[in-house]
């Protein structure tokens, strides 16, 4: 097996699942950490001399949104798996309703409880990250999913259908979570600009090649 690019050698690729499968309530709030990093980790691009073998999995939430054919596209671009975090709960389909919630749960630090999870991310080397900017940051469903699996041993690019502001917080919060996960500065995008296929491929391919 071909080796990947310095920036992913010391990479062990071992899975570490710490999904709590006891949960049964619909929410957790978790205590609310002030304490950001003092370093952000993150690096432009992966700068890959091949993507393949590297295996890529796309993780996508959306709701309301056009995130899921974001993933899509990706996961087809890749020639990677597509895994989707759905929640137990169901959220507003009003807009202005779905705001507010989204704002509830940003504010309380709840995290929304997962129905589902992917048997297995071994496999893969990349994650791409996708999900519509939420309270000016990333929906608290994908919250529960970065702490539920640690993906240190993985090159994380997140992807947000939103404002650039909202993939600095999202990216901000990651690390704030996950202290030391890889993290690629990844792009965020409109829907108008996703219609735009050789456009949005060519942001994939800088995340991936620079």
């Amino acid at each position: 097996m071909k080796k990947l690019s310095a920036v992913l050698l010391s990479f062990t690729f071992i899975f570490l699942c710490a999904c709590n499968s006891a949960q049964t309530e619909e929410t957790t709030v978790k205590a609310e950490v002030t304490t950001l990093p003092e370093e952000i980790t993150t690096v432009e691009s992966l700068s890959l001399e091949e993507v393949d073998p590297a295996k890529v999995l796309t993780v996508y939430f959306s709701h309301k949104d056009s995130v899921s054919a974001a993933a899509e596209y990706i996961s087809e671009k890749t020639d990677g798996g597509l895994y989707r975090i759905e929640t137990t709960g169901k959220y507003p389909e009003d807009e202005a309703e779905l705001v507010k919630k989204a704002h509830e749960e940003h504010l309380k630090n709840i995290r929304p409880a997962l129905k589902n999870a992917p048997g297995s991310m071994s496999e893969y080397d990349i994650i791409f990250l996708c999900f519509p900017s939420w309270d000016n940051t990333m929906p608290m469903a994908v919250w529960t999913f970065i702490e539920d699996y640690d993906m240190r041993d993985k090159a994380v690019i997140p992807v947000c259908e939103g404002s650039s502001a909202a993939l600095t917080n999202a990216i901000r919060d990651i690390n704030n979570l996950v202290p030391g996960m890889m993290v690629v500065e990844g792009f965020s995008y409109t829907e108008d600009f996703l219609s735009i296929a050789d456009d949005f491929g060519a942001r994939i391919d800088t995340a991936l090649y620079g």
